[in-house]
């Protein structure tokens, strides 16, 4: 039996995947909206979340190796008061990638103009829950 048709018969829903419900959650964080099925209809859009300028897509990982680097630049630089952020150098190409907490994203985004400030961040959302 698969892993859908098992759920489906115990009463589950496909709004009960915990990927859409990150993307809701993301959605609410950021002021944007959710596009249901993303880039599934003919001239819509790809983004799993749009907000202001921004096209966020949201992925959900059981294990993320480097947050482990950014919980580290967050430790210390609380310490100074200002934003931890970590950035990688993805070898062999020149891609650079930085990582920053959700709650401090928004904050830089709302202090840029890019999304406008909208309510608190939902409680799972905040990072001291980690």
């Amino acid at each position: 039996m698969g892993v859908l048709h098992w759920k489906l018969e115990r009463g589950y829903t496909m709004t009960d995947q915990p990927w859409k419900v990150d993307e809701r959650k993301v959605a609410r964080v950021l002021g944007g909206k959710r596009t249901p099925l993303s880039g599934a209809l003919p001239g819509s859009t790809r983004a799993d979340v749009q907000a202001g300028e921004l096209y966020v897509e949201v992925k959900r990982r059981a294990r993320f190796l480097a947050l482990a680097w950014l919980q580290k630049a967050r430790f210390y630089a609380a310490k100074e008061g200002k934003i931890g952020v970590c950035v990688v150098h993805v070898g062999l190409t020149r891609r650079w990638v930085v990582m920053l907490s959700l709650d401090d994203f928004r904050a830089i985004c709302i202090r840029a103009g890019v999304i406008g400030a909208t309510q608190t961040l939902p409680k799972p959302c905040q990072e001291d829950a980690e």
